[in-house]
């Protein structure tokens, strides 16, 4: 079994709830998001400032069994890449 905690900075929290359901996730009753061979949750922490701007933070704890680690994870990653601008 995998684990990472991210703490992501930029991406609202309904966000990354629509990127784990594209992944199939579905919510449970007790915070986390399933899919098939994992499991994820998120909280939102406090905003980051910048200046008179504000920056969302989300912390996602993740876990996973090795095959969704290899097949789901980059999926992810590839939705969690951010251009700037």
């Amino acid at each position: 079994m995998t684990e990472t905690t991210l703490d992501l900075r930029g991406i609202p929290l309904w966000r990354l709830q629509e990127y784990l359901q594209d992944l199939g996730g579905q919510p449970r009753d007790d915070g986390w998001l399933a899919g098939p061979g994992w499991q994820a949750r998120l909280t939102r922490l406090e905003d980051d400032s910048m200046g008179r701007m504000k920056i969302c933070q989300v912390r996602l704890e993740w876990q996973a069994d090795e095959a969704a680690q290899a097949s789901t994870w980059p999926k992810l990653e590839l939705k969690l890449i951010r251009p700037g601008g």
